[in-house]
């Protein structure tokens, strides 16, 4: 029982200095920062993006009017 008990309490010691390692490696490597500066990007990309779509919807709008204003074949012969 008491070597049950040793064991249990040698598995909570190592949990604990792993999360507490953790939290030293993860600030030291910064990479908490990395992480945020990641999400800002993937947001900067979606805003991006979503404006290259009105982009694209704007310049294919006026390409139809240029081709519905455009002469046809048959107005360029007579």
């Amino acid at each position: 029982m008491g070597d049950f008990v040793g064991i249990i309490i040698a598995i909570v010691v190592c949990f604990l200095l792993f999360l507490a390692l953790r939290e030293v490696v993860l600030w030291y490597w910064k990479v908490d920062t990395i992480i945020k500066n990641q999400e800002v990007t993937n947001k900067l990309l979606h805003h991006n993006n979503a404006l290259l779509n009105e982009q694209i919807a704007f310049m294919k709008s006026q390409v139809n009017q240029e081709l519905k204003s455009a002469p046809k074949d048959a107005d360029l012969i007579m």
